[in-house]
């Protein structure tokens, strides 16, 4: 399942063998960043979350992703902009977890 976000999140639909920058066009941009209430709206009991952001994080209605994502489950942030991150604190929201 891959889903787009910002202020609203979103499916993006993609086959096996779709060619990745085809599949980059299905994205839009969004009025801000709400990357935990993203999570929450899509995930469905997966293996993994993989979460690629810019690390911008408008906080919502959640504080951290244990909110959402058991503890058993792997979460990797890949953080692809150039903004300042407040997940390099200690206390961060995001970041990547192996299972426990």
């Amino acid at each position: 399942m891959l889903a787009g976000y910002g202020g609203a999140s979103y499916r993006v639909d993609f086959r096996r063998g779709d060619a990745l920058l085809k599949v980059m066009e299905r994205f839009r941009i969004e009025n801000y960043t709400d990357t935990l209430g993203a999570v929450a709206a899509h995930f469905d009991r997966h293996d993994r979350v993989l979460i690629v952001t810019d690390e911008q994080h408008n906080t919502g209605r959640y504080r951290t992703i244990d909110q959402i994502v058991p503890k058993d489950v792997p979460v990797y942030t890949w953080n692809i902009g150039v903004t300042g991150s407040a997940r390099t604190r200690p206390e961060r929201a995001l970041g990547t977890r192996s299972p426990a």
